[in-house]
């Protein structure tokens, strides 16, 4: 099995064993309806060259328009590989299907919804293959509650591009890391959406539970840039920012007051943490960083440190609507600024008292650096 791609955009299939509804201007579905597998291993000679097989039923995409790949039962559908396969627009999984796809070490990119019916658990895999693989969703609003997950020896990898808005549902344990980029969204509502490799934003958006009231809690490492945007909960990041990226903190338009909680171990953190809207929290000492650049600008919005230690924010800037408390209710933070060396630095926020300035809580701070 080489390392194919699977582009998932706009084809239609030719099929064997399986119903097809939809036709004239509708998009064309083809349908897994459950077969039992045979004992043949490869397609047929001369008609099916590629595509997913159970044994018995094969899918050979030709280039085309509105085409879905629908899969309804609970076998185990592999991708076979012989480099003809080309797009397809659509995969999801039917109501109540259990079904495993097992990518078999082909990269597959889906441009329309990703989904599955909520409640049901069916697994995207990388199977048996010893090549790693990525699952890439580039455009639509999808609800996935399937099971995203190796499946073998090689490592299985999400993505999202363009304006892609991806809601994952399931308990994940893919380890080729997540990859957010263009404009497009991944919103976690399980702790675990996003397996456990790390998390690369590339301008995209990590974002959280909007349909209810759970928050969410990360322990995946983050590194890139892009933004960071909780919608009506709170968003925990228990893993480390990395790198040298610049990363936003956006509240979602319109929605309740929430916080992102930085938890991780984050003094390696080289890059930028700007509040746009809404409140940074630091659990404890270790989730600041005294090489990273700081920033508050906006009125209404603060940084809050948390468990009593001496906290370390290599840069501050921000004007004078920006604020930093004690968010620990009593004691007294230290907080020490300048180990960028900075020397454009300049805040005007307030610094020192409670949490929301409502309790006697205090900051002491301490000046470093030659900025």
């Amino acid at each position: 099995m080489g390392n194919k791609m699977i582009t998932m955009g706009a084809a239609v299939f030719a099929a064997v064993g399986l119903a097809a509804a939809g036709h004239a201007q509708a998009a064309t579905i083809y349908q897994f309806t459950g077969q039992t597998p045979g004992t043949t291993t490869t397609p047929v000679t001369g008609v099916f060259t590629g595509g997913f097989n159970d044994g018995t039923a094969y899918v050979t995409p030709t280039n085309s328009s509105n085409s879905y790949l629908q899969f309804n039962a609970t076998n185990t559908y592999t991708a076979t590989d012989d480099g003809s396969v080309t797009s397809v627009g659509q995969l999801t999984f039917g109501t109540g299907s259990l079904a495993t796809v097992a990518l078999n070490g082909t990269s597959l990119t889906d441009s329309g919804n990703l989904g599955s019916i909520s409640g049901t658990t069916p697994i995207i895999e990388n199977g048996s293959s010893t090549t790693a693989a990525t699952l890439t969703n580039s455009g639509g609003n999808s609800s996935l509650s399937a099971v995203i997950q190796d499946g073998g020896p090689a490592s299985l990898s999400l993505a999202t591009s363009g304006s892609a808005y991806l809601r994952l549902f399931g308990a994940n344990t893919y380890t080729g890391g997540t990859t957010i980029g263009g404009s497009s969204t991944i919103e976690a509502d399980n702790n675990s959406a996003l397996g456990t490799g790390l998390v690369t934003l590339n301008g995209g958006t990590i974002s959280d539970a909007s349909s209810h009231s759970i928050s969410t809690t990360l322990a995946n490492n983050i590194a890139g840039s892009g933004t960071l945007s909780p919608y009506n909960v709170n968003l925990t990041l228990n893993g480390s920012l990395t790198g040298s990226g610049t990363f936003q903190r956006i509240q979602a338009g319109g929605q309740q007051p929430n916080s992102v909680f930085l938890g991780g171990n984050n003094s390696g953190f080289t890059g930028t943490m700007s509040v746009i809207s809404g409140a940074l929290r630091f659990i404890g000492a270790s989730s600041s960083s005294a090489s990273a650049l700081w920033i508050d600008n906006v009125g209404g919005n603060y940084f809050s440190l948390g468990a009593v230690g001496t906290y370390q924010l290599g840069g501050l800037q921000g004007s004078t609507a920006g604020a930093i408390y004690n968010g620990a209710g009593s004691g007294s933070d230290i907080l020490t600024l300048g180990g960028r060396n900075d020397t454009l630095d300049n805040y005007s926020g307030s610094i020192g008292g409670g949490n929301n300035g409502s309790n006697g809580a205090n900051i002491s701070v301490v000046k470093t650096g030659t900025g």
